[in-house]
C-alpha cells in the first residue's frame, strides 16, 4: 500500500499486489474530504459513478456496451458499513474490467475510493475493504 498527501492535506492510500496481473488493476481509498451526513452515503456513489460512467463512455479508450447496467450493493464489515456500485467494460486491449465505486464508514470517518481491474482482483479489493478497522 502506498501513502501520499494530497494538496488539500487529505491521505490518499493506493495499492498495488504483490503479483500483478497481467491487465493491471488499481485500488485506492482516501478521507472524504468534507463533512457529511452518512445517510447521504448512497445518493454520493450514484453521483460519482453516474459521472465516471458518462467519462468512460467518452473515452476512446473503454468500451460500455449499451445493456451493460451499474450495480449497486451494500458493504458490511465489522467495524465499517457503507455502499458500492459497480459497472463492467471493456479496454482498448479487449480486456473485460470492472470499475467500482466505494464508499464507507465506521460512523466518525467517511471513506471513498475506487477500483478498476479484473474481477479477480475486485473480489480481493472487496475483502480489503471489509477488513478495514478504526484507528484508536
Amino acid at each position: 500500500m502506498e501513502q501520499q498527501e494530497l494538496d488539500n492535506g487529505v491521505d490518499f492510500y493506493s495499492v498495488k499486489w504483490k503479483n500483478p496481473h497481467a491487465q493491471g488493476a488499481l485500488f485506492m481509498i482516501s478521507k472524504w474530504p468534507t463533512r457529511m451526513s452518512i445517510s447521504k452515503i448512497p445518493s454520493t456513489v450514484k453521483m460519482i459513478i453516474d459521472e465516471t460512467v458518462s467519462s468512460l463512455k467518452k473515452s476512446e479508450h473503454t468500451t460500455i456496451y449499451e445493456d451493460s447496467q451499474i450495480q449497486y450493493a451494500e458493504i458490511t464489515g465489522e467495524f465499517l458499513s457503507g455502499n458500492l456500485a459497480s459497472i463492467e467494460y471493456t479496454d482498448k486491449a479487449g480486456n473485460n474490467k470492472i470499475l467500482s465505486v466505494h464508499m464507507v464508514s465506521d460512523g466518525n470517518v467517511i471513506w471513498n475510493g475506487q477500483f478498476t481491474g479484473p474481477k479477480e482482483l475486485f473480489n480481493e479489493s472487496m475483502d480489503m475493504i471489509k477488513s478495514i478497522e478504526p484507528k484508536d
